[in-house]
């Protein structure tokens, strides 16, 4: 049986999301509803035993999905180390000015600014 490319991509989809991020877990869905889409208007044009092996492959690969759950753990867990190391910084806004001679914006002004 020939490479399916939307079992490929459907793939591709659980890898995104697989130890990451919530972030990444969206761009997985997206990727993963554009695919679906256009594997149902394909459906008709499959044969029988094209669309058994479409729905075994399917089933394995929501099987290997990394839950939801699981993924947004980590994410707060990582929130929260984030955020704890955050607080124990001072942020020197300095940092972030320009060379008012470079720039023509005065210091005074970028302060105003943000």
């Amino acid at each position: 049986m020939r490479p399916n490319p939307g079992l490929a991509i459907l793939g591709l989809a659980n890898a995104m999301r697989c130890g990451r991020w919530i972030i990444n877990q969206l761009m997985s869905v997206c990727t993963a509803s554009i695919t679906f889409n256009e594997l149902r208007k394909l459906r008709y044009l499959l044969t029988e035993s094209q669309r058994t092996h479409l729905i075994r492959e399917l089933i394995r690969l929501d099987s290997e999905a990394e839950p939801f759950e699981v993924i947004l753990k980590r994410d707060k867990t990582y929130l929260q180390n984030v955020m704890t190391e955050e607080k124990d910084k001072h942020f020197d806004f300095d940092q972030l000015l320009v060379d008012p001679e470079e720039f023509g914006i005065l210091v005074k002004d970028q302060r105003e600014f943000h």
